[in-house]
């Protein structure tokens, strides 16, 4: 959903282990329109999701303190995102 600022955009970000969801907690991610990339940068945790947002698709990766953790893949069906990775 849109964040609290201009051009922002808040997310709850979840995970399955072992069939059961987890929470892993919201991210505030920045939005830049002229090059479709949707990032956020979390001092806390030491993470950086960043993601290029085309047409039904958004590719992007994780990195973890420094290091690529994940690439991701998502495209939209309906009103939901399929993940591959």
């Amino acid at each position: 959903m849109k964040g609290s600022k201009p051009g922002t955009y808040h997310f709850v970000m979840n995970k399955v282990v072992d069939g059961k969801e987890e929470d892993m907690g919201p991210l505030d991610y920045t939005y830049d329109a002229a090059t479709g990339i949707l990032q956020v940068f979390d001092k806390i945790r030491k993470i950086i999701w960043k993601f290029k947002v085309k047409d039904k698709t958004m590719e992007g990766t994780l990195f973890y303190q420094g290091q690529l953790y994940r690439i991701i893949k998502l495209t939209k069906r309906d009103s939901l995102f399929q993940l591959f990775y």
